[in-house]
């Protein structure tokens, strides 16, 4: 409720800052066994996570986003609320989780600093009993555990603290801690991260709520959100940006001699720019070897009225999937329609068999549910893919748009192909290696650089642009890589597929003009 009362109690924020510089201990490197001294920056987050109260004399926040560069110190500073909360927070049989993609990365990351600073200081280790995975303190009945991937329902956390979020490869964790019904007074679930390059994963979900809270677009007073980062029209290479984006630079974490050294190898390497921007400057960015620039891709999305095309003239591109995920059909409107003459408009349709759709959202870590509910993925019959349902819906399609052409991989659905022909849709084989896809590859991407093509912002196709990766031939020729690509690329194998049409079949304008340069890297 927005009318609800806040109080800001600043004892309450000094309280917490004292008791982690008086117990809690550097555990490795040149500070390793003296006590930790917070950062400026570091208070000043702690006193506005615990320093803030309701009218009921509890917490206000009850859940913290913290998006932090490497090197600053945010896994110390999480081991140190993570003993704070155990045992500092008043709290009788507190259970503290620390949480990750797997316990061993859960005991990495936060709690060996965790236990190095109950074991480093007299008063702790005389109370607490630390193990390889945990810790219990006796007096209170509180313990502190570490969990990885599998079941983690049935839990009543006082604290929940998740390091690394862009490295969690599915949901499970973070669902079953955000919806434990427990009844704690004031719980306190930190999570805490360096940007990723996956928007469409659970991170870049729980990013792009952060900065709608951040924007105030959205109202959650028990979220706390910090995000430091470089911005989007920052230069990289100044010392400038790096100060405004690394909180620890100017008190010694990171080194200012680090940096410098890795951004002499991020200039010499698009891999090593991409790493450099999201590591250091936690700018989010798509694979490291990205294909095409997500700003160029951005820039091609514009609303469509799908009805103002109907009757118009398209090519399309298939991508079927072999047993149980994504199958994508794009459609490719030629540069003489109705709606945006002179360039390409580009058309996806998603499916995906309905018993997989909750299954992939948990192995992937990609909402599936939510594009199914939001219209943008069908979901089909069954755990298999559905061909007669994809065979209906193009059959459909095609008495809406004039497809002139469906360009295929001849691998799979041979027999829905011959349906198609059947129902007077000309089809043809596009062969997967360098030869046939090299030029409608280079093509794509020319008319995505170039501006010359025209797509609605499908978030299914933002996700899929931005996990392609490229492999290249000796003639120079790139093609997409789905065994290299880490996550789903349907929808631009289906793209391509599409563009291959206009290249080999003269059935629509002559798209050859968009190889007449060198392909342009993503750089």
């Amino acid at each position: 409720m927005r009318g609800v009362l806040w109080m800001f109690d600043p004892y309450e924020g000094e309280r917490v800052i004292r008791w982690i510089e008086t117990f809690c201990r550097h555990r490795k490197g040149e500070w390793a066994g003296k006590p930790v001294r917070l950062a400026p920056w570091q208070k000043r987050l702690i006193r506005q996570v615990f320093g803030w109260f309701g009218l009921d004399g509890f917490r206000k926040h009850r859940e913290v986003w913290w998006e932090i560069p490497r090197k600053n110190g945010k896994s110390t500073l999480a081991a140190c609320i993570a003993a704070y909360l155990t045992v500092g927070d008043r709290e009788p049989a507190a259970e503290v989780y620390i949480i990750a993609t797997s316990q061993k990365q859960a005991i990495d990351l936060v709690y060996n600093d965790t236990k190095a600073m109950i074991d480093g200081s007299p008063a702790l280790s005389a109370q607490i009993e630390t193990a390889k995975k945990g810790a219990y303190h006796a007096a209170s009945d509180s313990r502190l555990q570490t969990l990885g991937k599998g079941s983690q329902h049935g839990y009543n956390p006082h604290g929940v603290i998740g390091d690394e979020v862009h490295e969690w490869k599915n949901r499970d964790q973070y669902e079953a801690m955000t919806t434990a019904q427990g009844t704690r007074r004031q719980p306190l679930k930190l999570f805490i991260t360096t940007a990723g390059h996956d928007r469409a994963s659970l991170c870049g979900e729980l990013h792009d709520i952060a900065l709608q809270v951040q924007q105030g677009l959205i109202y959650r007073p028990d979220l706390h959100v910090r995000i430091f980062a470089a911005g989007a029209n920052d230069d990289w290479k100044s010392e400038v940006t790096w100060h405004k984006a690394n909180p620890g630079l100017r008190y010694g974490a990171p080194k200012i001699s680090a940096l410098r050294e890795a951004f002499n190898k991020a200039e010499q390497s698009k891999a090593d720019e991409n790493s450099f921007k999201r590591l250091h400057l936690n700018l989010w960015t798509d694979s490291q070897t990205a294909w095409i620039r997500r700003t160029d891709w951005d820039a091609c999305a514009k609303p469509i009225d799908w009805s103002k095309l109907a009757g118009a003239r398209c090519l399309a591109g298939l991508d079927l999937a072999k047993v149980h995920d994504l199958s994508a059909l794009a459609l490719l409107f030629t540069p003489d329609n109705p709606l945006f003459p002179g360039k390409w408009i580009l058309g996806l349709k998603f499916w995906c068999p309905e018993e997989n759709i909750r299954e992939r959202a948990r192995t992937v870590g990609v909402n599936y549910e939510a594009w199914r509910d939001m219209g943008l993925l069908t979901a089909t019959p069954g755990n298999a893919t559905d061909f007669d349902c994809i065979e209906r819906d193009i059959l459909a399609l095609s008495k809406v748009f004039k497809i002139e052409g469906l360009g295929f991989d001849p691998w799979l659905a041979q027999q829905l192909i011959q349906h198609l022909i059947d129902a007077g849709i000309p089809c043809h084989e596009v062969r997967q290696g360098f030869i046939t896809l090299g030029p409608p590859t280079a093509a794509f991407e020319r008319m995505v650089i170039a501006g010359e093509i025209v797509h609605g912002g499908h978030a299914i196709m933002n996700w899929n642009v931005a996990n392609v990766q490229v492999d290249t031939d000796a003639a120079g020729n790139i093609k997409p890589n789905k065994a290299k690509s880490k996550r789903k690329i349907d929808g631009v194998t289906a793209a391509v597929n599409a563009t291959a049409l206009g290249l080999t079949v003269k059935i629509a304008p002559d798209i050859s003009g968009f190889l007449s340069a060198p392909v342009m890297s993503a750089g």
